[in-house]
């Protein structure tokens, strides 16, 4: 009778044949003849370290046999064989804290190859990459924290600058960027190298962050004010960036109102077109419960409302603009005069430096001033048009 065999147990049947054949030569005195090795033999990882979320290869023989992935306790669910000789991590999954663990690989025959593996915890705040921020990293699980000379980072192909903060606790605080505005946008491989340490790439969001549209007035009791914000990525949580509204009538144009766009519950993630609405009830669609404000919140110039990096917490009401964190910035009015305080605070002064005005076509309460051009912090990339929420913008 016939009983078909698979090919890996073939394979393992012929080294076991083998190595009987070169038993018996070398006994009479011939050389041996060499055979492929018949269980994975992992031979490197590509790199010590990873992050949860991190790409992570094994380079060795025999890894077409190995069946599971395990970190630590933990079963790896996304890792394939691309080819002979290379297994790859495509995202490491643990809960656990940091520490030192095996990287854990099941061959066809149930045995085990364990190689060690330290496993970092790291929070990244805010945890999208927009063009002009700085993001923070904090990573735990360092047995000592490395020179600050010998830490670097690279997003994608480009290198980041990199400063070691000091804090609290046993974190290594990074500061990272600013991030050029000729970055490329998309989800990007973030890689850190901590002194001798270099941790596995992981994934993060690159994004141009922009405000997009406002409308300020509207007929009758303002009822569907907003402020439409794009970053050009679908589900994707805004926390640790915030829109600030400051008032050009208050004596040092402070802060009348701030709006976190993340930390609300659920979550109110970018849409489909990459965008997220602020706003009264009124405007249709509504936004989220979180990001919505009484009627008639927003002042109709000379005013202006500007996106930064940090939480609503940070600018009490009396704050005074500041070019310190700032992402875009819109400084408008309905036929007011330019509010030179406010351009030069938030605008600077050169050409970019323009007060939009949302009554430029004599339509105030039907127009809203929409984005014409992707120009970051630059007054000249508005125009009135028909107002329209939940809509995507210039190119």
């Amino acid at each position: 009778m016939h009983v078909p065999v698979s090919a890996p147990r073939l394979r393992r049947l012929a080294a076991l044949a083998a190595l009987l054949l070169n038993s018996c030569g070398a006994a009479a005195g011939h050389e041996a003849a060499s055979t492929p090795p018949a269980a994975p033999a992992p031979a490197a990882l590509s790199h010590p370290a990873v992050v949860p979320g991190s790409r992570l290869e094994v380079l060795g023989a025999g890894l077409d046999l190995v069946r599971e992935v395990w970190i630590g306790d933990e079963p790896q669910a996304r890792w394939s064989v691309p080819e002979p000789g290379r297994l790859v991590l495509e995202r490491a999954a643990y809960e656990a804290g940091p520490g030192v663990r095996p990287l854990r690989l099941r061959d066809d025959l149930g045995a085990w190859h364990d190689l060690p593996l330290l496993c970092l915890d790291l929070a990244l705040d805010p945890g999208v990459f927009a063009h002009g921020s700085r993001p923070r990293a904090g990573v735990l699980g360092l047995a000592a924290p490395p020179p600050p000379a010998k830490v670097r980072a690279w997003l994608g192909a480009e290198a980041l600058p990199v400063a070691v903060e000091a804090g609290p606790g046993p974190a290594l605080r990074l500061g990272l960027g600013p991030l050029a505005d000729g970055t490329p946008t998309g989800w990007t491989p973030l890689a850190l190298w901590l002194g001798e340490i270099a941790v596995a790439p992981f994934p993060v969001p690159v994004v141009r962050l922009l405000i997009e549209e406002v409308d300020s007035d509207t007929p009758g009791v303002d009822a569907a004010e907003f402020v439409e914000v794009s970053c050009g990525l679908t589900s994707l949580d805004l926390d640790g960036y915030v829109l600030v509204f400051f008032n050009g009538g208050h004596p040092a144009d402070g802060a009348y109102f701030a709006l976190d766009l993340g930390a609300t519950t659920p979550p109110d993630v970018t849409s489909p077109d990459g965008l997220l609405v602020a706003g009264n009830a009124g405007v249709l669609p509504p936004p989220r419960a979180g990001h919505r404000w009484p009627d008639n919140r927003l002042q109709n110039g000379a005013d202006a409302v500007a996106l930064y990096q940090g939480r609503a917490a940070g600018f009490p009401a009396g704050t005074p603009p500041t070019r310190a964190g700032l992402i875009d910035a819109l400084v408008y009015g309905t036929s007011d005069p330019p509010d030179l305080s406010l351009l030069t605070a938030l605008l600077g002064t050169g050409p970019e430096a323009v007060q939009a005005d949302e009554d430029g076509a004599g339509r105030k309460d039907e127009h809203a001033l929409a984005r014409v051009s992707r120009a970051r912090l630059d007054g000249r990339a508005f125009q009135p048009l028909p107002a329209g929420p939940w809509r995507a913008g210039a190119p």
